[in-house]
């Protein structure tokens, strides 16, 4: 086995990840080198940072090993998956143990009563997002504005901070448009929150807030109401094990270079080799 890694080399976080990723594959022996493009591309497996070089890859045939941001403390924790992002992405056989309560402790906050507020909060996603399929979001958010209000909610809008550092303003029928750089901020003002599949969904789920995901794109879409007919304020049965379950699906530097970090992902490969 052995794979190439698509780097580049001005991406500070990009470098430091994979020499990292570098560093755990030589711990199984496996040879790896560094190349800047696909068109350099010549083994059948291929790491690389995001979906969208990953779809390309994909397409040719290539297994692809997609790194990208975490869930939790995203500037900390790197994902690592197979083939695809976030809830189309292969984690492999994830184990459910105590090691998210051990390394983020009291991060899982009790579940909040907030059925008598009367705003609900829309959460928007960046327009280019991988995530999102090629789908164009500002319908959706109009249509989900709408049904919001026929439900006796006031919705609110918020845009993806990025958006709001480049000045783009996105209006949006019949929401009230929120900006706050906090997610928490707009989130204590409202009974639920409701988003295609972005990962501030975890946010809400951690922080104990009830929120809708309608795409199967989010790793926590088993985990949530997937439309608002069915809007419920009751805590999901099952939420502890969505975070169980995350703190094997991204891993520090520090677990990437041990090569813990590539246990799951390594065992589907070799798996595939022995078909």
């Amino acid at each position: 086995m052995q794979i190439d890694i698509i780097r580049n080399p001005n991406a500070l976080y990009q470098k430091e990840n994979f020499d990292a990723l570098r560093e755990g594959l030589e711990k199984y022996n496996i040879k790896s080198r560094f190349i800047e493009n696909t068109l350099f591309c010549n083994s059948d497996i291929v790491a690389c940072w995001g979906w969208r070089t990953g779809k390309v890859l994909r397409e040719k045939g290539k297994d692809v090993i997609v790194l990208e941001r975490g869930y939790v403390d995203r500037n900390i924790y790197t994902s690592i998956c197979l083939n695809g992002l976030n809830g189309f992405g292969n984690f492999g056989d994830i184990k459910e143990d105590d090691k998210f309560f051990r390394v983020f402790k009291d991060r899982l906050k009790n579940w909040k009563d907030t059925k008598d507020k009367k705003y609900a909060l829309i959460i928007g996603q960046t327009p280019n997002d991988m995530s999102l399929r090629g789908k164009c979001l500002l319908n959706w958010y109009e249509e989900k504005a709408i049904q919001i209000k026929e439900m006796g909610y006031i919705p609110l809008f918020r845009q993806h901070p990025n958006l709001t550092k480049k000045n783009i303003k996105q209006n949006i029928k019949n929401a009230h448009c929120v900006t706050s750089s906090d997610l928490l901020v707009d989130l204590e003002k409202c009974a639920f929150a409701i988003t295609f599949n972005s990962n501030s969904a975890i946010d809400c789920l951690l922080q104990g807030y009830t929120v809708i995901i309608e795409d199967k794109g989010s790793i926590a879409y088993n985990y949530t109401i997937n439309n608002l007919e069915d809007l419920t304020f009751e805590e999901p049965i099952n939420r502890e094990e969505l975070f169980k379950k995350i703190a094997h699906m991204q891993w520090n530097l520090k677990e990437i270079k041990s090569g813990v970090a590539l246990d799951n992902i390594l065992k589907i490969l070799r798996g595939k080799e022995n078909d």
